[in-house]
């Protein structure tokens, strides 16, 4: 049965008909099987007035190549990204391995530098001026010819002061009784070698010392551990050996001149201006005459005491501290 509007002119004519009664359009074109067999009335009958035909450029071959070359790209865009994120990640790492790697090297460089380094010995040559205070040394002893060293002992004894006696193995091991009175009378025994050498290698540098401490020990005193070095001679090769066997280098302020006998006048003159406050003083009661020494001996502590200076040991003198630099200076 066909409706009443099967044979009329097309609702498509009539634009205000084609955008009121489109529904009423389609179903009569449905009841007539329109729309398997004419698409064209089919598509005249929607509201475009101009058919949507395919871009012939979509279509293309190439066209739809394109976005496929697009994606390629782009997964080749967003691949390379992480690839050179993760390859500057991996320079990064390199680069501060080889730092920390530079970094430790150093260190265990500075380290075997260190490690290679001789150690020295430390040397010792006044006190800082602190404390009003100095010290008498006597060296070359002890001195059994004149008695020089027993009237040294009873000068410092009757002046009641303390002192230092660098001593030579050779004489200790021949005068034991003599040690055992300067230790018994308060007074230090230090080292001045086996028989005052100049040059020696390093054996007989060892032996000097080792000898001298052999023959204080079967005397039964003890041995500090301050050596001078016979001439007043330090090198290198000196204060590695002191420094393996444990000895401070103690050298001076003021070397008298009492060896040269230039008077006892002279000699008192020299030791009372030119000794400061923490200094150390070389005086001699062996190696030869010195009976000038011994005869300047009281007069040069109380000149000493005039000024205010107070003769001591030398471990008592550098207790309060070790003075680097400025020792060599002589005050009037």
């Amino acid at each position: 049965m066909a409706l009443p509007i099967a044979n009329k002119r097309p609702l498509a004519s009539t634009s205000a008909t084609r955008f009121i009664f489109p529904a009423t359009a389609l179903i009569a074109l449905v009841a007539q099987g329109g729309c398997a067999s004419q698409p064209t009335t089919r598509r005249s009958a929607l509201p475009t007035t101009r058919p949507i035909q395919p871009s012939a450029r979509l279509l293309s071959p190439a066209s739809t190549s394109r976005p496929t070359a697009r994606s390629s790209a782009t997964s080749q865009g967003t691949t390379s990204e992480p690839v050179a994120a993760r390859s500057s990640a991996t320079s990064r790492q390199a680069t501060s391995r080889q730092v920390t790697s530079r970094q430790v090297t150093s260190r265990q460089a500075t380290s075997r530098q260190a490690t290679s380094r001789p150690q020295l010995a430390p040397i010792v040559r006044c006190a800082p001026p602190s404390s009003r205070q100095v010290a008498l040394t006597f060296d070359d002893g002890p001195y059994r010819s004149r008695r020089q060293t027993e009237r040294v002992l009873e000068i410092l004894a009757r002046k009641r002061v303390k002192a230092t006696f660098f001593i030579l193995g050779r004489l200790a091991r021949r005068y034991p009784k003599l040690l055992q009175r300067i230790h018994r009378e308060g007074h230090l025994l230090a080292s001045h070698s086996w028989d005052h050498p100049k040059r020696q290698s390093r054996k007989g540098w060892i032996s000097q010392l080792r000898r001298t401490e052999a023959a204080v020990r079967r005397a039964g005193v003890p041995l500090s551990r301050y050596y001078r070095p016979p001439h007043g001679i330090v090198n290198t090769l000196v204060r590695k050996i002191c420094a393996d066997l444990g000895y401070t280098i103690a050298l001076y302020t003021l070397l008298s001149s009492d060896w040269r006998r230039p008077g006892v006048d002279a000699l008192v003159r020299q030791v009372t201006t030119r000794l400061h406050r923490g200094g150390i003083v070389v005086l001699h009661d062996g190696g030869g005459d010195r009976r000038q020494t011994i005869a300047a001996l009281p007069a040069i502590i109380d000149g000493l005491r005039k000024r205010g200076l107070e003769p001591v040991r030398m471990d008592r003198l550098l207790a309060s501290g070790v003075k680097r630099r400025g020792c060599a200076r002589r005050t009037r």
